[in-house]
């Protein structure tokens, strides 16, 4: 994977490859995870190389939702103090909520855990907390609208962690790159 060498960060999204339980019933479904890319432990992933950040740098963290403590643990190692979250709601094609997966309830939704080092001055104020958007279809795949808003809320330079694909404005690195 390539490293950032560009002006500090002011944004950093991130989709890490979080581990999975291998215990889980659905563990040998091809949608799983470990069949589409490398997993990386808990340690792994906060010793994680991270880019040059601005003093007011913005983390938008995607996480999984059986594992909230370990994405605040995160987002702590890599400098940041939680602040939000920032929800998907998944659409199917037809606009009907998605049906996901899941153990105990379906998920139809993804959750953003929004980190900050200092406060930055946001461009807008009027960013709601749920987004609807259409299930992109692609494991791992965020909607354009996710980047949207981003842009709307800070300045960059966008820098995003294990990218699924290049973004234009945005500094996209992850091994499929």
């Amino acid at each position: 994977m390539k490293k950032y060498k560009g002006h500090p960060a002011r944004v950093i999204a991130a989709d890490p490859p979080w581990p999975s339980p291998p215990t889980s019933p659905r563990w040998g479904i091809k949608q799983a995870s470990h069949h589409q890319y490398k997993l990386m432990s808990i340690e792994e992933i906060k010793n994680y190389s991270l880019p040059l950040m601005s003093e007011d740098c913005l983390l938008f963290l995607w996480r999984l939702a059986s594992m909230q403590e370990q994405a605040l643990s995160v987002c702590r190692a890599w400098g940041f103090r939680p602040y939000g979250e920032l929800i998907w709601r998944k659409k199917t094609i037809r606009n009907k909520n998605w049906f996901g997966m899941g153990l105990l309830i379906r998920g139809s939704h993804e959750t953003c855990l929004i980190g900050v080092k200092k406060m930055p001055m946001p461009l807008n104020k009027n960013i709601r907390s749920v987004f609807d958007a259409p299930y992109t279809g692609k494991h791992s795949g965020k909607p354009d609208e996710f980047y949207q808003i981003v842009e709307r809320i800070s300045i960059g330079p966008y820098v995003e962690l294990f990218a699924r694909r290049q973004r234009p404005g945005w500094t996209c690195l992850g091994d499929e790159m």
